[in-house]
């Protein structure tokens, strides 16, 4: 802009000359870097924010297998059910591996000068329910059920199961779907592999899992929302301390 002329009252109409800083125009790369750094502040602050709004509210629990231990270690009283979380509420984080809990993260794109958070996607195959999947519902995969052995005549397997211990037998302790003692054998005949199948579809559940919807249950859009109403609050915050004097 460089100078410009100006009449002063009761100056005698002499004109005076000032000067413009131009650097104070919104346009001006100093304020643009400016304005940059403190949108970027503000967005990585709302961001952190969204991701402990959506840790706390991933309850932990505790799995039933880590439960076992713990009571057989003498860290833990008793064995207590889990208790998923229901559709339309956020999942739980489950002990002593909370994935989604612990694998929220957040970053700040300044390609796009936006700001990225979410889950970090679990490996190919590995998990049926997936971050994406829990958090808009979908179709599960269908896949083989690790616990689940099929048993065959010639192979061992289980033969009987009960709640408690029963004295002067050798059992194992299974570490799912609460805490049972099984009995082993070899399997004879068709008869006993059979009822093997049937005793480990029990504790185990079935051969296959998944193969059916999965209703929505979010954790990162109820902590978007619960963070909206403060962005803008945050951004002018972050402005007025990174303004240019």
């Amino acid at each position: 802009m460089g100078f410009g002329s100006n009449p002063m009252p009761g100056g005698g109409g002499k004109l005076r000359k000032f000067t413009t800083r131009t650097q104070h125009y919104f346009n001006s790369p100093l304020v643009i870097n400016a304005m940059d750094k403190a949108t970027r502040l503000a967005m990585m602050k709302s961001a952190a924010r969204i991701r402990i709004i959506a840790r706390r509210s991933m309850r932990y629990i505790t799995a039933t297998d880590t439960q076992v231990q713990q009571v057989a270690s003498g860290k833990r009283k008793r064995v207590t059910k889990v208790k998923h979380s229901l559709p339309g509420q956020p999942p739980k984080a489950i002990r002593p591996h909370p994935w989604i809990r612990k694998g929220l993260d957040f970053a700040y794109d300044f390609a796009t000068k936006t700001a990225v958070i979410g889950p970090v996607q679990f490996p190919p195959g590995r998990r049926a329910v997936t971050p994406r999947k829990l958090e808009l519902g979908g179709m599960m995969e269908r896949r083989k059920n690790p616990r689940r052995t099929l048993r065959k005549v010639g192979g061992a397997g289980e033969i009987r199961f009960s709640t408690s211990r029963p004295s002067g037998t050798r059992y194992g302790s299974t570490k799912y779907n609460g805490v049972y003692w099984v009995g082993y054998t070899k399997l004879r005949t068709a008869s006993q592999a059979a009822k093997a199948n049937r005793i480990n579809a029990l504790l185990y559940g079935p051969l296959y899992e998944g193969g059916k919807m999965l209703l929505p249950r979010p954790y990162m859009k109820p902590a978007l929302l619960a963070e909206v109403p403060f962005m803008a609050r945050r951004l002018s915050n972050s402005l007025w301390a990174h303004s240019v004097h």
